[in-house]
C-alpha cells in the first residue's frame, strides 16, 4: 500500500486504510528494535563477539527504522490530521455504542442494583468519551466497560466487546503514536557500544553508501540523549565529543585524504607529470560528491557539516603545504580551484603573512648592497624584471615589480625615498669613475679627433657618422691593452660602468611602479583623490579643536593620505630629481669640458655592446652558461640617463648613428649576397651564408638597442608643467 501524504482531502476510507497500515509499520519498528536489543543481550550474555554480517544487519535495521521515523516526522502535519480524524471516528463509534446500551438499560423500568451499577458505568463511560481523546480518557472508558462485563450484565455482545477492544487498542497506539515512534529508535544497549557506530560508518564510507550515515548518527544521538537526560548517566558534552570523533575518524578524515589525493592527481595530470595510471574500468574512481554534499549531521546538541569540515581541512592543508614549499604555491592554487569547481568547496584563501609567499628578494637586502645587485643582475626593460646573471643553484633568481610591491607593503612607502637616496650615493661614485674615464688623454684625444672629423665632413658623410670610424675607435682602444682582469678592454669597463648606472636607475623605475601599485590598492577606498577634505581643518572648525590628540591624529591622517595620493598620481618624479642634481654639477665650468664629448664615444660604445650581447647569446645557444645572458638593458638606460644629465641629446641625434648602421650593414649584406650568388664552390657558399646570418643578427641587435634607448629616453621626458616650473 502507498501512503499519499500530499493528498489535500483525506477521505474516511483513506484515513482508516492508511492508519491501519501505519500502525502495522509502527508495530514492525517496535519488533525490529526488540530484535536488536535481544541480539545484543544474547551475544553479551554468552560472551560472543558480534560477527561482521550481524553488525551490518543491525546497521541496516537501524537505518530502516530511522527512515520510517523521519518519514512520519517530515509529514507530521498530515499525520496529526489523520490521527485526529481516526480518533474522532472511534470516539463517534463509542458514543453511539454507549448511547444505544443506555437506551437498552433505561427501557426496563425494573431497576435492580446491578442495573443501576451498569447505568452508572455507562454514564461515566459516556462522560469519559466526550472531549479530546487521550490515554486517560481511553483507559477510563475501557475500565467502565470492563466493570459492566464483570457485573454479569449481558448488554454487550461478544462482537461488541471484540470491536471495542480493537478500538481501544487503536486509540491507545494513536494517542501514544509519537512516543512509540520516538522509542522505536531508542536502544539503550547502543549507548555503551559506540564501537558499532565506528564499524558501520567505516563500512558506509568504504561502500560509498552515504544514505546510511545520517540515520546511524541520529540513532546513536537520540539514544545517548535519552539515556543521559533520563538515567543521568554520563555527560552530554562528553558523549557529543565522542560521537563527533567517531564521525571525524571514520568518515571525514578518510574523505579528506582521498579528496586531496584526487585533486593532486588531477593537477599533476594537467601539468603533464607522470603518476601511477589507473584504469577506470578496472578501478573506477570514487564519486565523493554524495559524501561531500550530505546534509549537516545533528549529533545531540551539535551539528557536523562534512562539506564545511572538508573545506576547512583543505584550507589548512593548502596553507601549511604552501608555507613549507613556497615554490609549489601555484600547484595548491590549482588544487583549490579544482575543489571549488568540481565539489563546490569554498576554501579560504591563504592570505599568508608578508614575506612568505612569492616575496622574492627583499628591498632591504638590495639596499644593503646596491653595488653587488647592479653587478649580479641584468635588467629587461620590457618586462621590468631583474634576472640573475650567475647562480650556484639550478634556478636563476628573478625580481619583478610584484616583489617590490611586497617590499613596499612590508616596510612602507618611506623605503622608496631611502632607496632613491642610496641610488644617488651610488651614482655619485659612478659619475666620478665616468669622469675619470673621459678625462683619460687617450680617450679624450681620440674623441676630439673624431668630433673634428665629423664636423668638417658632415656634408660628405650625409650627416651620418661613419660606421667604419667607430670600428676603428674600438680597435684603437683595444690596442691600449687589457684591464687587470686580463679579459676586458678599457671600453668594456666603461660599458660595464654605464650598465651598472642603468641598472640602478631601473631599480628606481621598478620602485616607482611598485609604489603606484601599492598606493592604488589603498586609493580605491578614497571617494575622490582630487577633492579631499582636510581632517585637520574639519577638526579646527568643530568642537574638538582644543583636543590635542584629535588634532594630531587628523594631521597624521592628512599627511598619510597626501603621501598615498602623490604616490598614486606619480607626482614624485625621481628620475627628474636624479637628473637635476647631477646636471647642475656636471654641465658647469671648465672642469666639465672633458664630459662635453661623451656623445661622440657612443657609436663605438654601441658596437662594443652589440658584440658583447652576441657573444653572450651564442654562449647560451651552446649551453655554455658562463657569461651567458639574454638581456642587459641597463646599458641603454644608462646611455639615455647620461645624455639627459649632460644635455647632449641634440648632439647624439646629429650623428644619425642608426641610419649609418643600417646603411653599412645593408651594404655589407648586399655585397655578401651577390658574392653568394656568384660563388659555385659549396664550402665558400656555406661560409657566405653564415656571414649573412651574422650580419642579420648584428642588425637585429642594433635595432633592439636603438628601440631600448628610445624607450629609456621617455623615462626622462618632463611634463609641460615641470618645464614651466624650471623656466
Amino acid at each position: 500500500m502507498i501512503i499519499n501524504f500530499e493528498c489535500s482531502e483525506l477521505t474516511e476510507s483513506t484515513v482508516i486504510e492508511s492508519l491501519d497500515f501505519i500502525i502495522t509499520i509502527l508495530d514492525s519498528c517496535s519488533d525490529m528494535t526488540q530484535l536488536i536489543q535481544s541480539t545484543l543481550y544474547l551475544f553479551s550474555e554468552n560472551g560472543h563477539a558480534l560477527t561482521s554480517s550481524i553488525i551490518l544487519a543491525i546497521g541496516q535495521i537501524l537505518c530502516d527504522v530511522n527512515s520510517i521515523v523521519r518519514l512520519f516526522t517530515d509529514n507530521k502535519a498530515t499525520m496529526v490530521e489523520m490521527i485526529e480524524q481516526a480518533l474522532f471516528k472511534n470516539q463517534e463509534y463509542l458514543i453511539q455504542l454507549l448511547e444505544s446500551k443506555k437506551k437498552l438499560v433505561t427501557t426496563d423500568k425494573k431497576y435492580t442494583e446491578n442495573k443501576l451499577d451498569t447505568l452508572s458505568f455507562l454514564m461515566l463511560a459516556s462522560s469519559a468519551v466526550v472531549g479530546p481523546m487521550n490515554v486517560t480518557r481511553a483507559n477510563m472508558t475501557k475500565l467502565c466497560i470492563d466493570l459492566i462485563a464483570s457485573t454479569g450484565s449481558n448488554i454487550f455482545r461478544d462482537s461488541d466487546i471484540k470491536a471495542v477492544e480493537q478500538v481501544f487498542e487503536k486509540n491507545q497506539k494513536l494517542c501514544t503514536f509519537w512516543n512509540i515512534l520516538e522509542d522505536a529508535q531508542i536502544i539503550p544497549e547502543l549507548f555503551l557500544k559506540t564501537e558499532l557506530l565506528a564499524i558501520l560508518l567505516d563500512d558506509a564510507y568504504r561502500s560509498k553508501t552515504s544514505s546510511t550515515i545520517i540515520p546511524l548518527c541520529e540513532v546513536w544521538s537520540s539514544t545517548s540523549y535519552k539515556i543521559i537526560a533520563v538515567a543521568k548517566e554520563g555527560s552530554i558534552e562528553e558523549q557529543t565529543q565522542l560521537l563527533e570523533n567517531i564521525v571525524q575518524d571514520n568518515v571525514i578524515t578518510p574523505l579528506c585524504t582521498e579528496l586531496e589525493n584526487q585533486l593532486r592527481l588531477v593537477v599533476f595530470d594537467r601539468a603533464g607529470i607522470k603518476v601511477d595510471s589507473q584504469n577506470p574500468f578496472q578501478q573506477p574512481p570514487n564519486d565523493l560528491k554524495s559524501l561531500i554534499n550530505l546534509e549537516p549531521i545533528t549529533i545531540i546538541d551539535s551539528v557536523v557539516s562534512i562539506k564545511y569540515r572538508t573545506a576547512d581541512y583543505l584550507s589548512k592543508t593548502f596553507y601549511n603545504m604552501t608555507t613549507v614549499s613556497l615554490y609549489n604555491w601555484m600547484t595548491y592554487g590549482e588544487m583549490r580551484l579544482v575543489a571549488e569547481r568540481r565539489h563546490s568547496l569554498d576554501t579560504v584563501e591563504d592570505n599568508l603573512p608578508i614575506q612568505t609567499l612569492e616575496q622574492g628578494m627583499d628591498l632591504l637586502q638590495i639596499m644593503r648592497n646596491i653595488e653587488g645587485f647592479t653587478r649580479e643582475f641584468s635588467y629587461d626593460i620590457n618586462t621590468q624584471m631583474f634576472l640573475e646573471n650567475v647562480s650556484k643553484s639550478k634556478h636563476l633568481t628573478t625580481v619583478h615589480v610584484r616583489h617590490f610591491v611586497n617590499s613596499v607593503r612590508t616596510h612602507g612607502l618611506g623605503v622608496v625615498n631611502t632607496t632613491v637616496n642610496l641610488v644617488f650615493q651610488f651614482l655619485k661614485v659612478k659619475f666620478r669613475q665616468f669622469s675619470e674615464f673621459l678625462f683619460n688623454d687617450n680617450i679624450k684625444s681620440r674623441l676630439i679627433k673624431d668630433e673634428k672629423y665629423f664636423s668638417e665632413n658632415k656634408k660628405k658623410l650625409d650627416q651620418k657618422f661613419p660606421y667604419e670610424r667607430a670600428v676603428k675607435f674600438n680597435k684603437a682602444i683595444r690596442k691600449l691593452g687589457l684591464m687587470p682582469d686580463g679579459a676586458s678592454t678599457l671600453l668594456d669597463s666603461f660599458r660595464t660602468l654605464i650598465t651598472f648606472m642603468g641598472n640602478s636607475l631601473a631599480l628606481v623605475r621598478n620602485l616607482n611602479t611598485a609604489q603606484s601599485v601599492y598606493s592604488g590598492e589603498i586609493v580605491k577606498f578614497l571617494p575622490d583623490t582630487d577633492d579631499l577634505p582636510e581632517f585637520n581643518a574639519l577638526v579646527n572648525s568643530s568642537s574638538l579643536q582644543n583636543n590635542k590628540e584629535v588634532s594630531e591624529c587628523a594631521s597624521i591622517a592628512d599627511d598619510y593620505i597626501s603621501t598615498i595620493v602623490k604616490s598614486f598620481k606619480n607626482e614624485n618624479s625621481f628620475f627628474n630629481i636624479l637628473v637635476d642634481v647631477f646636471a647642475a654639477q656636471l654641465t658647469r665650468g671648465q672642469a666639465a669640458d672633458h664630459l662635453a664629448r661623451f656623445w661622440m664615444i657612443l657609436p663605438a660604445m654601441c658596437i662594443n655592446f652589440v658584440e658583447y650581447m652576441m657573444v653572450c647569446k651564442e654562449k647560451l645557444n651552446k649551453n655554455n652558461l658562463d657569461g651567458a645572458k639574454i638581456t642587459d638593458d641597463g646599458f641603454p638606460i644608462g646611455i639615455a640617463y647620461c645624455l639627459e644629465v649632460l644635455g647632449q641629446w641634440d648632439q647624439f641625434d646629429s650623428l644619425h648613428w642608426m641610419d649609418s648602421v643600417l646603411d653599412y650593414l645593408a651594404g655589407q649584406h648586399q655585397a655578401v649576397a651577390e658574392q653568394y650568388k656568384a660563388e659555385t664552390e659549396e664550402n665558400l657558399q656555406t661560409t657566405l651564408s653564415l656571414t649573412m646570418k651574422r650580419l642579420e643578427s648584428t642588425l637585429r641587435e642594433f635595432q633592439l638597442l636603438n628601440f631600448n634607448i628610445s624607450s629609456a629616453r621617455i623615462f626622462f621626458q618632463r611634463s609641460q608643467q615641470t618645464n614651466k616650473e624650471m623656466e
